[in-house]
């Protein structure tokens, strides 16, 4: 649709609306006014006519002159016949002073005289029955009729005038009865009634007298109901009356009711009751509807000059927009157009104007150029945006992926369990697997090939993994999509989702661990390793993705510990294990603080003689609620989390303080040394030995009452490193010995390049010994190559008299073991310290016989 007929039915739905707003205005207002206008008309010339007849009804007491002096009642008759005889004659021409009836009644009511005068046309008044009152002159007037009742009172105080209208049988009538009365006198001798008619030339007369088009008809008194009319305009009220009158003597009216006659009538209608106050006369009065009429007249003229003035200021309005607004716009419509279709955006509008169009085709101009601006920026802003995108999906692929393998990292693996998770379903029997793998000495290939050949090898497993999940995925009759993710450094993932079964999964992680083993060609290398796998299941109880992955990290870790290409499976033991040794951690951290550590001393004594040679401090944990706590349970912990480092520095200073006070109470006796035992962590510390002076020189105690020993698997795993370190330790004048000799992986070949001064023998060997068998044979061998390279021998674990003699037979220096002392507070063998200074331990019990007390202590190398 165009402008042009927008417009035009624009403007023609504003003209249709006044049009129909006027019309409704003229029909629902001003139209209701005139037909009330009328109506009130109507209704004032019925009261008009109403009131005319009152008027009649009021002056008829004017008409007759009435006798104030006579005699009798036929006197009174007399002198009043020829007046009554003047005023019946002028009937011929209405007057309102002619009477049609006269009569005198006396007290009894019984008529002296009467003269009635009919009209000459009763048919005038339609519905003309039997009258309301007692028809005349056929019947007497009694004292107890209507019209004279109030005549006849006993006294004149009492007695009144009636007046109003009555209906006889020759038709309605107006009268007025009065009561007969003598000057100075309060008797009533009797009544004097007169009347007129209301015949068609009496209301012919009061039509003329009121200009109004008045009808009169009676009102049979049997159907009186159905002649009611209920009231729509006004009432017309009683007329005055002078002092003294009854409501009797008024010509009451009933309510006034407007009806349309027709469309060009309207007729008010109106009641008339006589005396006694019953329904006598209907009147009614015609109006035309002059007024009503004309304003429809003027209405139609009106709404028709607007409809050809809205015609002609359309038809205007039309031309004018066609030459001042639409010309334009289809100018400005076509020059948009052109440019749309040939993209020529350096066109210029051919509208020249100084007006607001030629403003308007100014700048729309101006936005063009911008506009093409704006394109070619446009342009260049979708160029970025593709390039943002395309670095935008880089950069999520690098978050999610590793960068050397391609495969989905951790980040990845923990977005896809949180999804499975969160919408996870399994079929009967189903479950979620997720695999954690370790490649066992992929640090050997790194440090020995170079960090290239490693990464390749791991390029390589990553594939080779991705093939075999993609064969299970394809045989899988399952939607739920496997994944290979790396971790990081040597350890891999593998998702399988909605397996048949727990064993299914189990056997899968069997035959990855297989195909791992196999070789590997990497830059021209054969390679060959191995894997620790740990595989945990997703069931009721793991509500979590971190839950998952702990659980298989656990698993895995169970693998490698328990040996190089191990699968193990999940289960709770694992968690608590890993609960307790994190209880075990927290605590550790503050044990220093709490001072929850002690130690207890087990005494070495000569196999020979029993003489007491030194002690080995031995470090407890006396927890707050778990009671004592090994030093095996807790001493790897704390090497592994560092804390290995205070802890040693503490037992150093504990077992230093013990050696100050030890020697500080023996005297002049031979000092006891003390051993503590070294970590490896202690001594990769760069500032051990500093430690070691400061230690010594802070508790003033000689190098020599100072024992350290050191574990043989410790030294024998970086044996070129510690040599410079014990080197330096034994330099100071400390003594070194080995412990648990016999256990690791010892060379014997490099022995002699430790300066170690003792070999403690482990008690796996010393408490298995039996005469003859092979650890005795072992036992002998330490000794004597200890013995050649000038080194003692302490045998560790002595329980039985039988081991003490074995050994002192096989020449072993020194012993300790439960047979002499179990681990005790320094405080509790102070007694055993102090009581034999230098003097052995003579107890047959302990395998020492009886001998002098000339044994002197062997005193420390």
């Amino acid at each position: 649709m165009n402008l042009r007929l927008k417009i035009l039915l624009s403007l023609i739905a504003v003209f249709i609306t006044y049009v129909v707003i006027d019309t409704a205005i003229h029909q629902y207002v001003v139209m209701p006014r005139f037909v009330a206008l009328e109506q009130f008309q109507a209704t004032k010339d019925l009261q008009r006519c109403h009131a005319s007849i009152q008027r009649d009804v009021d002056n008829l007491h004017l008409v007759l002159d009435l006798p104030t002096d006579w005699d009798s009642l036929q006197d009174y008759v007399d002198q009043t016949k020829e007046c009554f005889q003047r005023r019946s004659q002028s009937r011929q021409s209405y007057s309102d002073r002619h009477l049609d009836m006269f009569a005198v009644v006396n007290h009894d009511g019984k008529v002296v005289w009467q003269s009635i005068h009919p009209p000459g046309h009763k048919q005038q008044f339609s519905h003309l029955t039997q009258a309301s009152v007692t028809s005349f002159p056929s019947d007497d007037w009694t004292s107890m009729h209507p019209v004279v009742a109030a005549s006849l009172s006993a006294s004149a105080s009492d007695a009144s005038e009636t007046r109003g209208v009555i209906i006889t049988e020759a038709g309605p009538m107006i009268v007025l009865a009065r009561p007969i009365t003598r000057d100075g006198d309060n008797h009533v001798e009797g009544a004097v009634v007169v009347g007129r008619f209301l015949d068609r030339q009496a209301i012919a007369a009061k039509a003329e007298q009121t200009d109004v088009t008045f009808q009169v008809d009676a009102i049979d008194p049997l159907t009186m109901a159905s002649h009611r009319i209920v009231p729509v305009a006004m009432r017309q009220g009683p007329v005055s009356m002078r002092k003294g009158q009854d409501q009797s003597n008024e010509v009451a009216a009933a309510p006034i009711s407007i009806r349309e006659l027709d469309e060009e009538n309207l007729v008010a209608q109106g009641t008339l009751f006589d005396i006694q106050g019953n329904p006598a006369l209907s009147t009614y009065a015609f109006v035309r509807r002059n007024i009503s009429q004309e304003g429809r007249i003027a209405m139609h003229y009106a709404i028709g000059s607007l409809v050809a003035a809205a015609f002609v200021v359309l038809s205007i309005l039309l031309l004018l927009l066609q030459q001042i607004v639409i010309n334009p716009l289809n100018q400005l419509s076509q020059h948009a157009t052109r440019m749309g279709e040939t993209g020529n955006f350096s066109a210029r509008s051919e509208i020249n104007r100084n007006d607001e169009f030629g403003d308007l085709a100014t700048n729309i101009d101006t936005m063009v150029g911008r506009l093409k601006q704006l394109c070619s920026s446009n342009q260049q802003l979708h160029v970025e945006i593709r390039q943002r995108k395309s670095a935008e999906s880089e950069l999520q692929h690098a978050a999610t992926h590793d960068s050397l393998t391609n495969l989905p990292n951790r980040t990845h693996l923990k977005q896809m369990l949180e999804s499975r998770f969160a919408n996870r379903s399994f079929c009967a029997g189903n479950c979620d697997a997720l695999i954690f793998l370790d490649l066992d000495n992929f640090k050997i290939i790194n440090d020995s090939l170079g960090h290239a050949v490693g990464d390749e090898l791991l390029v390589a497993i990553g594939e080779r993994l991705q093939a075999a999940v993609d064969a299970v995925s394809r045989s899988s009759e399952t939607q739920t999509k496997n994944l290979v993710a790396r971790l990081g450094g040597d350890e891999f993932v593998i998702f399988l989702g909605n397996v048949a079964s727990e064993e299914v999964a189990t056997e899968f992680a069997e035959q990855i661990r297989t195909d791992l083993i196999g070789r590997y060609t990497v830059s021209g290398h054969e390679l060959t390793l191995g894997t620790s796998l740990g595989i945990a299941f997703s069931n009721d109880s793991v509500t979590t993705p971190e839950e998952l992955m702990r659980n298989a990290d656990l698993a895995m870790y169970r693998a490698k510990f328990s040996g190089k290409q191990c699968l193990a499976v999940f289960d709770h033991a694992m968690h608590e294990s890993v609960l307790k040794r994190l209880e075990l951690e927290e605590a550790l951290r503050t044990v220093l603080k709490d001072g929850g550590l002690r130690l207890v001393y087990q005494p070495i004594f000569d196999i020979e003689t029993g003489v007491i040679v030194g002690l080995e401090s031995l470090v407890r944990w006396d927890h707050a609620t778990k009671g004592l706590i090994s030093p095996a349970e807790f001493v790897p912990v704390a090497e592994e989390i560092g804390l290995i480092v205070p802890i040693g520095r503490w037992i150093l200073e504990e077992a230093c303080r013990t050696i100050h006070r030890l020697n500080e109470a023996r005297g002049d006796g031979p000092p006891i040394s003390i051993g503590v035992n070294v970590s490896k962590r202690q001594l990769a510390d760069a500032n051990f030995v500093d430690l070691l002076k400061d230690v010594l020189e802070t508790e003033n105690v000689s190098p020599n009452q100072l024992n350290l020993e050191i574990t043989e698997s410790m030294i024998m795993d970086s044996p070129e490193q510690i040599v410079d370190c014990l080197s330096e330790i034994r330099n100071l004048g400390i003594r070194l010995h080995m412990d648990d000799f016999g256990t690791g992986h010892s060379s014997l070949s490099c022995l002699h390049r430790f300066p170690i001064d003792v070999l403690k023998i482990d008690r796996s060997f010393v408490s298995t010994m039996e005469v003859g068998d092979d650890y005795e044979s072992i036992i002998h061998a330490i000794i004597t190559l200890a013995h050649n390279l000038d080194t003692k021998v302490i045998a560790e674990g002595i329980e039985t008299t039988r081991q003490l003699q074995q050994l002192r037979d096989l020449k072993c220096d020194f012993g300790q073991g439960y047979l002499y002392s179990k681990p005790e507070p320094i405080e509790d063998l102070q007694e055993l310290l102090s009581a034999i200074v230098n003097r052995p331990r003579q107890d047959p019990q302990f395998g020492f016989a009886s001998i002098d007390s000339t044994f002197s202590m062997l005193a420390p190398h």
